[in-house]
């Protein structure tokens, strides 16, 4: 136990409040500047230093704690429960206790910020929890320098046993995301747009050339081969996903 309280000062100077003009960018829906402003509060307020940037437990003090840090990513070790608001009351708290890593409390923030933070670890939580979908199989079609839009393909796997809905989508770097769907009718493609994306339980839905994809509308700079690109999924309940799809070319479009 001395060891441990030894390295509460090491917590807390690691987890001290962001020096000012650490705001998020401004800019998005209200949901994505919240999911925005989570992601730099949990960089710039140490959590990044103990969970490591994707929340695996594996940040650049994890070694010198016993225990280690909770592995955000999975959902069944929160111990106060993983749910937005559950992690908002947990940050406000702190953790203390035995056979668990120390976790200072977070008075300084509002509460406006500690939901902020809290959103943002739940996308953080893995893949197949009931509460998020599987992605995979995901790209972004490059395009020309000039081209104002390109499309976003991925395959949706729902596990779990309650269907989940997808009612908005938004993508860094660009001005609007829509998902849209394309039917052929008397021989012409038409393609329009879908307020929302059910994808029913135990059900995958594919996201593909042709068919149903995602419309990203007005990029903030070219969309070239190699990059990445990451998307935020926003469903009818309120959660937040986010994935990572990479720019490439699609098939036959040359090298």
């Amino acid at each position: 136990m001395p060891h441990r309280l030894l390295l509460l000062p090491l917590l807390a100077l690691a987890c001290a409040p962001a020096p000012p003009g650490a705001d998020a960018p401004a800019g998005g829906s209200g949901a994505e500047q919240t999911l925005r402003r989570g992601e730099t509060l949990y960089r710039s307020h140490g959590c990044i230093a103990c969970h490591g940037p994707e929340g695996r437990g594996d940040g650049l003090l994890a070694r010198a704690l016993d225990p280690g840090p909770r592995d955000l990513s999975d959902p069944s070790g929160y111990r106060q429960g993983h749910s937005a608001e559950e992690i908002s009351r947990t940050i406000g708290m702190g953790v203390l206790g035995p056979g668990v890593s120390p976790m200072p409390s977070y008075p300084h923030l509002s509460r406006a910020d500690k939901d902020a933070l809290a959103a943002w670890v739940v996308t953080l939580q893995k893949q197949g929890t009931g509460d998020v979908l599987a992605v995979r199989d995901g790209w972004i079609r490059a395009a020309p320098p000039s081209a104002r839009v390109t499309a976003a393909y991925l395959t949706l796997d729902n596990a779990g046993g309650a269907e989940r809905v997808i009612e908005a989508v938004s993508a860094e770097g660009f001005e609007a995301v829509e998902i849209h769907e394309t039917r052929e009718r008397d021989g012409v493609a038409q393609m329009r747009p879908l307020d929302r994306l059910p994808v029913p339980a135990g059900a995958v839905v594919e996201l593909a050339p042709g068919g149903t994809h995602l419309m990203l509308i007005g990029p903030d700079a070219p969309v070239a081969e190699g990059e990445e690109r990451v998307l935020r999924l926003r469903f009818e309940d309120g959660a937040l996903q986010t994935v990572a799809l990479p720019v490439r070319r699609g098939p036959g479009e040359g090298s």
